[in-house]
């Protein structure tokens, strides 16, 4: 049985089914994950993670906890909630950047996948296909 250390409270505890927080913290991130949610979609007020706390009585901690972890994001225009995972630059909600998005559409429009490339080796007479030698055997 593994022992793991719990992402949110750092205590040790047996990890059996693979997770990354213990039971206690499980319980109380998905409290707080439910309280939010209501809040949110209750509202048509621009939400921040100060106001969240303030309002809510939660634990700040829980919140970011679940920002980092994506179960919660935040509009486009509510608040930076993340870094972008190639540069390191302020996103909303997103993995990557707008730039970074941008750069990866423009690397994508020219990828292949490797299946593709061989049936049109192959569909232009060029095989790479190697026979094997065959021995003669001339011992008469």
């Amino acid at each position: 049985m593994p022992i793991c250390v719990c992402e949110y409270c750092q205590n040790p505890f047996n990890s059996i089914s693979g997770q990354k927080i213990c039971a206690d913290c499980s319980k109380e991130i998905d409290e707080v994950f439910t309280t939010v949610r209501k809040y949110i979609y209750s509202t048509s007020e621009q939400v921040t993670v100060a106001k969240l706390v303030e309002e809510l009585d939660v634990p700040e901690k829980a919140v970011e906890y679940l920002l980092r972890q994506r179960r919660l994001t935040f509009g486009p225009h509510q608040g930076e909630t993340g870094k972008c995972r190639v540069c390191g630059a302020s996103t909303y909600g997103t993995a990557l950047c707008h730039k970074c998005q941008a750069a990866f559409s423009d690397s994508m429009k020219n990828f292949v996948p490797k299946d593709v490339q061989r049936k049109q080796s192959t569909s232009t007479g060029y095989s790479k296909q190697v026979n094997p030698l065959m021995r003669r055997d001339d011992k008469d």
